[in-house]
């Protein structure tokens, strides 16, 4: 069965044949002009042609007036061809005009569906917990209500891909390519700032936690647990943040004096370091990330952060004043000489004392609510850690700048070695991505 080349229809009896293309065509889009044929501008080359011929009149002219003649002729022709070529390709499509009216309630179908799938994964996601707290039998409700949204997603999303370029490919030629144009321009735009715009993307997908996918409730590797958002809702309703406003004292962090407690401290220094979880085993990230979202700990180390804006208006100059301050607090030699207690950023403060690792999460916890780009340096073979600020060109081929929170060193520049002899400008780190936010330079 022949198909027309224009609009795909299937073609019933004898197809019509383009004597100028060669190509079949329904009944509809038989004649040249009305499939756009791209060879229909042969049909003028004899009109062509006789704008070169020699005239009988001109036979008898002298040689140096014929040859004037012809060059005006060929002058002629060369105009008109070049006009009538611009003409043509200012006016020529490549298929017929994109039917709009026709069209209309397709897209705003394919678009809204995919827009409200969009909106429903969100909630449902947001509400993950809640709706696998129905029981029903083996099945999560959450994870099949997840799949199901997301498959809405990929399907309309990739309908709603495949109209952009039809839509472009049925304007005239000069729109076509302007439209081409400004695609290419957005393009490259969107690399010229690949980190304002790739940050929220990367941030967001170590973010998601992909267990709350699946449909089953079923654990991989033999363990079933609570999750760490199960306990850590638990925490948040016994915990009480003014109960712990007890023993208080009064520290240096850098210029700036601050009250710190011993209620706090206690309290932070009892919760456990472990993670419970469901069927993915926690990463490095999801125990730093445990050390520097608790409530409680928010709640008094936020007035810190609030003192450093009150310090200056810049916000590199915020940076250097919590650069500065953690990196002068005393290196606790005692915990390095025995085993290191794993300190929260509330007790590195309240100590005055941290090993690499907690003095750097203290570190990142005040630059992230300072607004900065932050992320960890994590030397698993050096046992080490460090702390990263977005900037334009990092270390380690990244776009973070190394920050060493034990010592005052400047940013960017990376110790040729530290406690232990080890030399970390040739390692490789884990780079744990934190947070987006400002660039500090």
């Amino acid at each position: 069965m022949v198909h027309c080349e224009e609009c795909g229809v299937k073609i019933e009896g004898m197809p019509f044949r383009c004597h100028y293309c060669n190509q079949f065509f329904c009944g509809q889009h038989r004649l040249p002009e009305d499939h756009f044929c791209n060879n229909l501008h042969k049909r003028d080359v004899f009109e062509n042609l006789k704008d070169t011929k020699t005239t009988k009149e001109e036979s008898f002219m002298p040689m140096h007036k014929r040859k004037q003649g012809q060059t005006h002729a060929s002058k002629k022709t060369f105009f008109k061809e070049t006009r009538d070529s611009l003409t043509h390709w200012l006016n020529e499509r490549e298929h017929n005009s994109y039917d709009w009216k026709g069209r209309v309630n397709y897209l705003i179908t394919i678009a809204s569906i995919f827009i409200v799938s969009i909106i429903v994964y969100k909630i449902i996601y947001s509400n993950t917990l809640k709706l696998n707290s129905i029981n029903i039998w083996i099945i999560n409700l959450a994870g099949i209500l997840l799949l199901v949204s997301v498959f809405f997603i990929l399907k309309y999303g990739w309908k709603v891909a495949k109209e952009i370029p039809n839509i472009i490919k049925r304007q005239k030629n000069w729109l076509r390519w302007l439209i081409i144009l400004l695609i290419l321009l957005v393009l490259w735009q969107a690399y010229e700032n690949r980190d304002t715009l790739f940050d929220p993307i990367i941030q967001y997908k170590e973010n998601t936690n992909f267990s709350y996918f699946n449909p089953l409730k079923m654990s991989i590797g033999g363990i079933y647990n609570k999750t760490t958002e199960t306990v850590n809702q638990v925490e948040l309703k016994i915990s009480n943040p003014e109960q712990y406003k007890t023993s208080p004292k009064e520290i240096k962090f850098g210029s700036i004096k601050y009250t710190v407690y011993g209620g706090v401290n206690n309290y932070l220094s009892s919760l456990s370091d472990s993670i419970s979880y469901y069927y993915v085993p926690p990463t490095t990230k999801d125990f730093i990330v445990k050390d520097l979202d608790n409530q409680i700990q928010d709640t008094y180390l936020k007035p810190l952060v609030d003192e450093i804006r009150n310090k200056n208006n810049n916000n590199k100059e915020q940076a250097k004043i919590a650069i500065s301050a953690v990196q002068n607090i005393p290196y606790d030699w005692k915990g390095l000489a025995g085993t290191p207690e794993g300190r929260m950023p509330y007790e590195v403060l309240y100590d005055n004392t941290g090993v690499c690792g907690e003095k750097s999460l203290l570190l990142a916890y005040v630059l992230r609510d300072l607004g900065f780009g932050v992320a960890i340096f994590e030397f698993e073979a050096e046992s080490h850690r460090a702390v990263g600020i977005k900037c334009a060109k990092g270390n380690y081929n990244s776009n973070y700048c190394f920050i060493e929170s034990t010592s005052p060193y400047p940013v960017g520049q990376i110790p040729s070695d530290y406690v232990g002899g080890a030399d970390i400008r040739r390692a490789t780190p884990e780079i744990v991505i934190i947070s987006g936010g400002y660039s500090y330079n």
